[in-house]
């Protein structure tokens, strides 16, 4: 039996990237799927790889998160390899404790950034306008990975080839495995 060749990037919108099929929510995705509550349409090992950048963060980890990570198990065949980016939050955290100017930070998305005192600078991270559910640093993000039941769990640095270069400078980056 040959290894599948389907690559599929989650919460993909209208980006597409080259021989990858792109899932989301969103009408201008390659294929429409609430990704946090619908079982994909993917048969069982039938996907190569996963790639998922500044999605995870929009999922709760009670409950929608394992949800996501327990199809991309599903999904994926032996060997698969899942990567994702996700926002940071410790550079966040650290701008606050050192009492440093929030937008010096990191450039902020300004539908989301109501600055009242410097706490907001967490609030923006951590809700972002009530899209964000969860706050990862990179000890967070490969627990919850391995906790999902991923194998060779690692960071991983920025790929150019697949990884959004406006977002480098807030994101942390990692890769998994399905046995």
């Amino acid at each position: 039996m040959s290894e599948p060749e389907l690559r599929i990037e989650l919460g993909a919108g209208a980006r597409k990237m080259p021989g990858w099929t792109g899932i989301d929510i969103s009408p201008k995705a390659d294929l429409v799927c609430d990704i946090g509550t619908e079982v994909w349409p993917f048969d069982d090992g039938s996907v190569r790889e996963i790639y998922a950048s500044h999605v995870l963060e929009h999922f709760s980890y009670l409950t929608t998160m394992r949800h996501v990570l327990g199809e991309c198990l599903r999904v994926l065949c032996p060997g698969g390899r899942l990567r994702v980016a996700v926002p940071d939050a410790s550079i966040y955290i650290r701008a606050y404790l050192e009492g440093r100017d929030f937008p010096e930070v990191i450039p902020v998305y300004k539908r989301a950034y109501f600055f009242n005192s410097p706490i907001d600078s967490i609030n923006y991270i951590a809700y972002m306008a009530e899209q964000h559910r969860h706050m990862f640093d990179m000890e967070n993000l490969l627990c919850v990975l391995r906790n999902a039941g991923f194998v060779r769990v690692a960071a991983r640095d920025f790929d150019p080839e697949i990884d959004v270069a406006k977002r480098h400078p807030q994101s942390i980056y990692a890769e998994a495995f399905k046995a």
